[in-house]
């Protein structure tokens, strides 16, 4: 029987993943893409982060935030499945703040009930055999945290914070994960 051979459209992060994904089972790939080299256009110029789900909090459903939170924390445990271990901690950004302004659509407390929502969907994930949450080569210990006295805190525009929280979301530089993916795709014997 003939070796199976599957052919992706697109070289973006999605589809080198599918491709590493693939070519783990044992499939023989061929990645196509308008670009001369694979993860050249959206994958490397967009801002890096990994969504934890906390841009999400006006979804009542929580749905959002749940599928954000999951996906985040298979990303990188995936990709050093496939590729072996990567160097999450060297292309790593600093931790993301989120300031509430006086006309956000969700206040402080209600901000506060969604990340608390959040922080239970972690330890749930924690607890459904999936051993502890690792989030870009690291684990999350604390999710996030609400400043204190922000109420004289100044933002850029001229108006005064109405609250700020500190989470553990951060973002990677897009560039170094692209080379390091190119340079393991170009050298998979499973994948052109």
């Amino acid at each position: 029987m003939p070796q199976q051979r599957v052919v992706i459209l697109g070289a973006g992060i999605q589809g080198v993943s599918l491709a590493f994904a693939l070519a783990a089972r044992g499939l023989h790939v061929q990645i196509l893409d308008a670009e001369s080299k694979p993860l050249k256009a959206t994958s490397v110029r967009n801002e890096g982060k990994i969504h934890l789900g906390f841009v999400y909090a006006l979804d009542e459903t929580g749905a959002t935030q749940r599928a954000m939170m999951q996906s985040a924390l298979c990303f990188s445990s995936l990709l050093d499945q496939w590729c072996g271990k990567l160097p999450w901690h060297e292309w790593r950004a600093d931790n993301f703040y989120y300031a509430v302004m006086p006309e956000s659509l969700a206040g402080v407390d209600q901000l506060a009930q969604s990340y608390e929502c959040l922080r239970q969907l972690l330890k749930d994930y924690s607890r459904d055999d999936h051993g502890e949450p690792n989030y870009l080569g690291q684990p999350l210990s604390w999710l996030w945290k609400r400043e204190k006295d922000v109420s004289r805190a100044l933002f850029a525009c001229g108006q005064f914070l109405q609250g700020l929280f500190r989470t553990e979301e951060t973002a990677i530089d897009t560039r170094l994960l692209a080379r390091s993916l190119r340079k393991r795709l170009m050298n998979h014997s499973r994948i052109d």
